[in-house]
This record gives C-alpha cells, structure tokens and sequence, in this order.
C-alpha cells in the first residue's frame, strides 16, 4: 500500500506547515495547494487520497475547489475552517465532506478527524473498485453464457433489484454451491421453468435476458 498522500490547502500559510508537519510525522505524504487551476494541475499528475480544504483559501475559491477536486478527480475532502458558520456547515454537507474541523491553536488536534475521514475515503475507495470489478464480470459472465444472462433477468424480475445486485446473488450461490455459475444459472432456470409451468403463469424465463 503506497504511503497516504494528502492535500492542505489554507489561507493559514504558518498553519498549514505545522499541520503537514504533524501529519508527515504520521507517515503521509502532504503536500501544499495555493490556486485553483496550480492545484487542479498538480493533483491529475500525482492523485491525492484526501484533501484539507480551507474555505477561505485560494482567494476565497476554496468551496470552488473541493467541487472540482470532487466532480472531475474523485477525490474527497474535509473541511478546515475558521468557526463553524451554518453556511459553512450547509455548503460542507452539500458537497459530501468527510468531516469538519473548526481551527484550533494546535494544528495536531486536527489528527483525529483527519484519520476517521481517511479511513472513510479508503472505504469509499474500495466499495468503488469491488463495484468496477463486479461489474466487470458481469460483463464476462454475459459474454460466456447465455443462461447467466436469463437467470440475472429472472432475479432482477423476481427480487426487484439491478443487475449487479442480481449478479452478485448469483454468484454468492455459486461460491456456496461450489459449482460454476453458469451452472447455477442453468439450475434456477430450470427450477423457474418448473414453477411457471405448475402454475401456468409468469414471464417465461428465456425472455428475461438482462440488456
């Protein structure tokens, strides 16, 4: 796991080194934002996990800043501000801050929130590379076999649930059952082939091909 990289971006010039320096003593690496357009430059060519925003830093544009960081890089952030004005609060939450820091006279008390708000981008992180990945081999599974794709449109149709969430059902069973999940696939199609006719009702599954 590389080293966490993290971004200060503060009015607070004297502040901000005390905090990186708290922070470097942690073990991450930081680094010091000072315009919009030099930050947005500097992180697309070395990612960040997480940015310090002070709204009050680059010329006041630092709200500016954290929705770009958030909408064009991903990249989450916490806010570092003055006092906690309801404005600032209301904006913060709007934007999807991790949390909250009002300044205080020393730089490492800031520590605790920052940690928490990193453990919760990594999380973030993750869940975001488990979705890719499903989603992946989905893509795979619907390519290889056609039963896979009836038997996700069965589940997505019976359970009222997306695609990927039907995927993952099935393969959850598969890894249960021990078996491939195509042969899964085959097993529920046929169980649902089995009911439709007992009952004389229902879509028939060969019509349920996830698109």
């Amino acid at each position: 796991m590389h080293p966490v990289r993290l971004l200060l971006i503060d009015h607070d010039a004297a502040f901000a080194q005390r905090l990186g320096e708290a922070l470097s003593a942690l073990g991450h690496e930081c680094s010091v934002g000072r315009s919009v357009d030099e930050t947005l430059a500097a992180v697309r060519c070395s990612p960040v996990d997480l940015a310090i925003i002070d709204p009050a830093a680059c010329g006041g544009l630092g709200w500016v800043l954290a929705r770009q960081l958030r909408d064009a890089l991903a990249i989450p952030f916490v806010c570092l501000a003055e006092s906690a004005g309801r404005e600032d609060v209301v904006r913060a939450t709007g934007l999807g801050a991790l949390a909250f820091i009002v300044r205080p006279a020393n730089a490492a008390d800031c520590l605790p929130a920052i940690t928490v708000a990193l453990g919760v981008a990594r999380e973030q992180a993750a869940e975001r590379q488990r979705a890719r990945v499903s989603i992946a081999s989905l893509e795979r599974a619907l390519a290889e076999s056609r039963a896979i794709g009836f038997a996700v449109g069965l589940l997505m149709e019976r359970l009222r649930i997306d695609r990927t969430q039907a995927f993952e059902a099935l393969r959850d069973e598969a890894r249960l059952r021990r078996q491939r999940i195509a042969e899964v696939a085959e097993t529920l199609l046929a169980a649902a082939e089995l009911i439709n006719g007992l009952q004389g009702d229902g879509p028939d599954p060969a019509q349920l091909l996830a698109s």
